[in-house]
């Protein structure tokens, strides 16, 4: 069993298709993309913002329903269209003074999102994850993605921290 450090967790980044959204791709007569989002999520994002816990986004996709969600909920940073998830990673954590990898948690889905998984301080495996990323990660939601599994990683957190108040969070809108 991992021991997840969750005070040193300072932001989470989170992959798109298949963490925020079911995986499922949808596009209209014109080519356009369109994406569904679990309200749930939006609201303990809010929350995890306002406990002082950046939240942000790295994904191999870029769409403009994407984008809108990114500036609504106001995730930083927001890599969109990446190649090499690691490497834009590495680039933003040089400009962050006191941010390192083990400051970070991410939420993957898929393959693609190993290269993050060894690296990062809490890797996190959305519930209906692909097997090998389960099996490498050090905590797996019982949520699948884009039904509330970033959400409920984000309470199990501000839990361990002592910081869970429904009270309080329950004003925030998501």
């Amino acid at each position: 069993m991992v021991l997840i450090r969750w005070e040193r967790i300072q932001h989470i980044l989170c992959d798109v298709d298949g963490v925020l959204t079911e995986g499922i791709l949808t596009y209209t007569a014109s080519g356009e993309q369109t994406k569904t989002f679990s309200a749930r999520d939006g609201h303990l994002i809010r929350v995890a913002l306002r406990a002082g816990i950046g939240v942000g986004l790295v994904s191999g996709r870029r769409c403009a329903a994407l984008e809108y969600r990114a500036k609504d909920l106001g995730l930083d940073p927001c890599f969109l269209g990446v190649g090499d998830k690691r490497a834009v990673v590495t680039d933003w954590l040089a400009g962050r003074d006191g941010l390192d990898w083990e400051h970070l948690a991410f939420v993957g889905d898929d393959l693609p999102d190993l290269t993050l998984f060894g690296v990062v301080g809490c890797a996190v495996a959305v519930g209906d994850a692909a097997p090998r990323l389960r099996q490498c990660a050090d905590l797996v939601t019982a949520a699948p993605g884009g039904r509330g599994a970033v959400g409920e990683f984000i309470e199990r957190l501000l839990r361990a921290r002592g910081a869970w108040s429904p009270d309080e969070w329950g004003r925030v809108h998501g």
